[in-house]
């Protein structure tokens, strides 16, 4: 088992380090942040984050078949070239 130190009989603190802590109206602000739900989960269409990587999904498609057109669209004067060949 660990070391563990138990104080049984430990000092009571000062009443300026107990008066330091009674904050009340700072423990009721952070109470309702935590629990005001709006505030608490932001949803995904205003996370910037998000809405960046989205973007850059978008990009890189756009990326790929902006370059697959460009190569079908060199191959069809070729094909179209070996036709009036053999013709």
């Amino acid at each position: 088992m660990g070391k563990f130190k138990i104080n049984k009989n430990k000092p009571r603190p000062s009443d300026d380090k107990i008066a330091g802590h009674q904050n009340f109206d700072q423990l009721i602000k952070n109470y309702n942040q935590l629990t005001d739900y709006k505030k608490a989960v932001k949803p995904l269409y205003k996370d910037k984050k998000f809405l960046g990587l989205i973007l850059i999904i978008l990009v890189v498609f756009l990326a790929m078949w902006i370059s697959e057109n460009e190569d079908n669209s060199s191959e069809r004067p070729l094909e179209n070239q070996k036709q009036e060949k053999e013709r």
